[in-house]
């Protein structure tokens, strides 16, 4: 279990910050404002709490006590200021064509999102 770097902060840094980039296309397209932005936080606020509890309970049962520690101190989508103490584990090291693979996804709804942005903005002007 992985409690050092950017989950010493917060449990799930990766879908906080794929929220944000989501809240952060939405802002500056402008698009149906604040109404998509609105109804894509609280989406993506519902699917990424279906994920996490169910993650949440496969990290519990293999780390216990351990996890149940962190889990009360580290917020799920709410970082904290100070980092976890009790984080002795060490970042595996980084693999971008991992990363990549297990997050294209993410990569291709975001590229759709800009490109439908991108030809709305095209055929406004």
């Amino acid at each position: 279990m992985i409690t050092t770097g950017p989950f010493a902060h917060v449990r799930n840094p990766l879908y906080l910050g794929n929220l944000l980039i989501y809240a952060g296309i939405g802002v500056m397209s402008y698009a149906l404002w604040p109404w998509l932005v609105i109804v894509a936080l609280a989406y993506f606020v519902v699917q990424y709490t279906l994920i996490v509890s169910l993650e949440e309970e496969h990290l519990a049962s293999a780390f216990g006590d351990e996890y149940d520690r962190y889990r009360a101190s580290v917020g799920r989508f709410v970082p904290r200021f100070s980092p976890y103490g009790a984080g002795r584990n060490e970042q595996p090291e980084l693999d971008w064509k991992r990363g990549f693979v297990s997050e294209r996804r993410t990569l291709q709804a975001l590229t759709v999102i800009v490109a439908i942005l991108a030809v709305r903005w095209i055929l406004e002007t």
